[in-house]
């Protein structure tokens, strides 16, 4: 007499799990590419497939919603969904305090963190205090382009004399300038400073 044994195959009815990385909501300002920030799909017993749904026009000012659909091989989903607001420029992007991360482009080792203030004197006028870490009686004055937050900067006082360029950052969230600073004897640094809200 044969003994036969069958074993009870247990259905898996447990779905993946989707942690959305980066910011959520995200932010863009129209024009610059929107990049996805991407996503960590596990699965308890299989592995995972992954689906987005959904579209943003960084070139068009408005919201988008995407959609994350993971997938077992047992049929399970989960979902996930990301608001992405695409910002036209606005002078407020340029308005209150900022923590300014400075690295020194000719010597990138160095990199020099501080706080800077931005006021506005008149229309799409504007005025930060302690530039370059000089101290808050140190100001320099810069006025961006109304369409798209890029400006010029340009100091030349107290022998003391500073040329660069800036803009808005693409994620809304400061802006970033690139000058250099003249020194005595013919001398220069080139500074990549970052502020950020």
């Amino acid at each position: 007499m044969l003994a036969s044994a069958c074993q009870k195959v247990q259905e898996d009815k447990i779905p993946p799990v989707i942690v959305l990385l980066g910011n959520n909501p995200d932010t863009v300002l129209a024009g610059c590419p929107y990049i996805e920030p991407g996503v960590d799909t596990t699965d308890d017993k299989t592995g995972v497939g992954l689906i987005i749904k959904g579209e943003v026009n960084a070139d068009s000012a408005g919201t988008y919603f995407l959609e994350y659909i993971a997938f077992d091989s047992d049929s399970n989903f989960a979902y996930e969904y990301r608001k992405v607001v695409v910002e036209k420029y606005v002078e407020d992007m340029f308005i209150g305090s900022f923590n300014a991360s400075d690295t020194l482009v000719n010597i990138p080792k160095v990199i020099t963190k501080y706080e800077v203030s931005v006021s506005k004197l008149g229309t799409n006028l504007f005025r930060m205090s302690n530039f370059n870490n000089y101290g808050n009686s140190f100001e320099v004055l810069f006025q961006p382009d109304t369409s798209s937050g890029a400006f010029e900067l340009s100091y030349n006082k107290a022998d003391t004399i500073i040329q660069g360029q800036g803009n808005v950052s693409c994620r809304a969230t400061g802006f970033r300038i690139l000058y250099t600073v003249d020194l005595p004897d013919d001398k220069f640094e080139t500074h990549e400073t970052t502020y950020e809200k």
